[in-house]
């Protein structure tokens, strides 16, 4: 059963200097015939998998019903970075890098950092040598 996804956002300052972005909270699942809030902090990450994309959260995963794109151009200023064409990550969740492997852990999951985005991530981080 697909799960619709539904966008609510407040306008906060934090997140952005331009006040008339929105800043995303929580997404909506639809359930049924019912939505579920989410807090996007309790979202691991998000992938694609055979034209599908799934929201990685608690160790289940919920199909969704837009693009990996969208979803990566509306969280762009919250704690979300694209690692590969396949996954789009919640930085508050990545508990191991290892840029030899060019891979990451999230929760069990070791996901692969794509080459063109490998860069940008990096640049994101705030790494202590």
């Amino acid at each position: 059963q697909a799960i619709e996804l539904t966008l609510q956002y407040q306008f906060t300052e934090h997140n952005n200097a331009n006040t008339d972005f929105p800043s995303y909270e929580h997404l909506f699942f639809k359930i049924g015939s019912i939505y579920k809030s989410i807090a996007l902090d309790k979202i691991s990450y998000f992938y694609a998998n055979e034209g599908v994309v799934y929201a990685k959260i608690k160790g289940r995963n919920y199909p969704i019903t837009t693009s990996l794109k969208n979803l990566e151009h509306k969280l762009k200023y919250r704690h979300f970075i694209r690692i590969h064409k396949k996954y789009l990550v919640n930085l508050d969740h990545i508990q191991l890098i290892n840029p030899c492997e060019n891979a990451i852990n999230v929760g069990e999951d070791t996901l692969s950092i794509g080459y063109i985005y490998r860069k940008p991530f990096f640049e994101k981080l705030e790494i202590f040598k």
